[in-house]
């Protein structure tokens, strides 16, 4: 049977059987999260991802609970991020099926691709790659994060042409700068290295050069500047004065010629001492070229700057526009948090699950899978290291009675109210939980028998003295409880419930209202 948490308009029977989230429960003991491939519903007929866990009852599989996500919550929140054309964001399970992705989802969703590298078992859970997608052979630099124990890898990743064109572009035109320069500085070094024989020579040759040096100079697409530094008294340097700019450093810093040439930086610049002044005396002292990054406030760009000596206290800055790798930059950095975000997201998610697992919705007490899981490790700690551990079955007397009385509303504030007294008598390491209906269970480490019962004991007592509010009066209920202790009544789990259950029965069976420690054999009652 299928029962659904939303409304659903269901025209025919729905069988769950064939799924693959109900074969891998289906003969599971433990209590597992399972991340399954997408699937188009039968009802809803819409992709959806199915996360679940078993419903065990006594150990034994009793059916799944399941949540089914909308592949589209991960397209939508995948499309925000703005990858750019050529991006694609996904999710992929360890098996190949795509689970999600940013773009043409209903294309991919539910395909099977290669398995991935990071999907081997010895591959890191993070890391990045870069390589041609199997789907569409777009290169792309990807990010990825895997969740090895839901075999589900998160992939992000901008297409390398659309994210590094202009970074390339840039990485160029630098060479062809550096090389532009040097063979410029050569050119002219070689002039004087060849002299002339007379004056006229000499002019036409500087002639030559001068009209090559400005060809270069004038057709560079990068940015280039020439400055003179100015030395106080002391010989430091205080300014430096524009001597020289290209058509290229007008248009990226929007600066006219006129207004340049001729003009000490301090006249453009209010700010003391100037940036990076340090910078260009240092360069011209060792004569050693220098690199850096600057930003410019007032135009909001990011430049690459690059200062090289010229001749004596001249030197050269070409600029590179740095702005659209700045962005890159900050792109892929804002990729790794979100993916982290997501992340966190998940994790959140399965606490959510695994606490709703454990605890009962109506007590908050944990329930009886908790135990167990927690009961059999408690015995076998206590068996290494010798100590008792003691069980307490309480069991509110004619509840049924409550219920058909005064309401199940009235009922469910007596579980509470008998629920918040146990907790308040169980110590840190005590196990407590609701073991099914109006029956709970305390599991005591370190307690022999005799103190388990005057625990019990003192419990019964408090729970007389209750007084629950409801519509028509005060309602009083009593409480019979069965103690068994390990391992004078039993070296194993169930074999100590069931003394403690035999126990129970006993006082039930002697007028309730009472404790009553383990006997050999449960007699016959009619009414629990």
């Amino acid at each position: 049977m299928v029962t659904y948490s939303t409304p659903v308009s269901v025209t025919q029977p729905t069988f769950a059987g064939d799924r693959e989230f109900f074969k891998v429960h289906q003969g599971q003991t433990q209590d597992t999260l399972f991340v399954g491939r997408p699937v188009k519903g039968r009802v809803s007929n819409k992709w959806s991802i199915h996360l679940s866990r078993p419903i065990l009852r006594n150990g034994q599989f009793a059916g799944v609970a399941l949540i089914a996500v909308n592949p589209d919550y991960f397209v939508n929140f995948y499309q925000k991020v703005g990858m750019g054309e050529g991006g694609a964001a996904r999710m992929i399970r360890d098996t190949g099926e795509v689970m999600a992705r940013s773009s043409d989802q209903e294309k991919y969703v539910g395909k099977v691709i290669k398995p991935s590298p990071y999907a081997d078992p010895g591959a890191p859970l993070q890391g990045s790659f870069r390589r041609k997608a199997q789907v569409d052979g777009v290169d792309r630099l990807s990010s990825y994060y895997r969740l090895a124990q839901y075999g589900v890898t998160v992939v992000i990743g901008p297409s390398v042409d659309a994210r590094l064109s202009t970074v390339r572009a840039h990485q160029q035109q630098l060479v062809w700068a550096a090389i532009a320069i040097s063979v410029m500085i050569l050119g002219i070094g070689w002039v004087i290295y060849q002299g002339v024989s007379t004056a006229e020579q000499s002019q036409a040759t500087l002639a030559r050069s001068e009209q090559k040096y400005r060809l270069l100079f004038e057709s560079m697409t990068e940015g280039v500047a020439i400055h003179q530094m100015v030395y106080d008294g002391a010989g430091n340097a205080v300014d430096y004065v524009t001597v020289d700019v290209n058509p290229a450093y007008e248009v990226l810093t929007g600066q006219k010629r006129d207004d340049v040439v001729g003009c000490l930086a301090s006249q453009r610049r209010s700010a003391t001492p100037l940036p990076h002044i340090d910078r260009f005396a240092e360069v011209l002292r060792t004569g050693q070229g220098c690199q850096f990054e600057h930003r410019d406030v007032a135009l909001k760009k990011d430049f690459f700057v690059h200062a090289i000596p010229h001749d004596g206290d001249h030197f050269v800055t070409v600029i590179f526009d740095a702005t659209e790798r700045k962005m890159l930059e900050a792109l892929r950095d804002a990729d790794h948090l979100q993916l982290q975000e997501q992340y966190a997201d998940i994790v959140e998610l399965k606490e959510k699950l695994q606490d709703q697992a454990l605890h009962d919705p109506l007590t908050r007490l944990h329930n009886r899978r908790f135990l167990n899981e927690t009961l059999p490790r408690e015995l076998a700690r206590a068996h290494r290291q010798g100590y008792s551990v003691s069980l307490i079955v309480f069991d509110i007397d004619h509840f049924k009675r409550v219920n058909d009385t005064h309401g199940h509303a009235v009922g469910d504030d007596v579980l509470r109210a008998v629920a918040a007294l146990l907790g308040e008598h169980a110590r840190e390491s005590d196990i407590l939980c609701r073991f099914g209906g109006e029956e709970f269970l305390m599991a005591l480490s370190a307690m022999d028998q005799e103190q388990a019962h005057q625990r019990a004991e003192d419990i019964r007592r408090k729970v007389a003295l209750l007084s629950v509010p409801a519509p028509s009066g005060v309602v009083r209920v009593t409480i019979s409880a069965g103690v068994a202790c390990y391992p004078s009544h039993g070296a194993d789990m169930a074999t100590l419930f069931v003394a403690a259950d035999d126990a129970l029965y006993q006082a039930k069976h002697d007028g309730r209202d009472r404790v009553v420690t383990a006997r050999s054999k449960r007699p016959e009652i009619q009414e629990a």
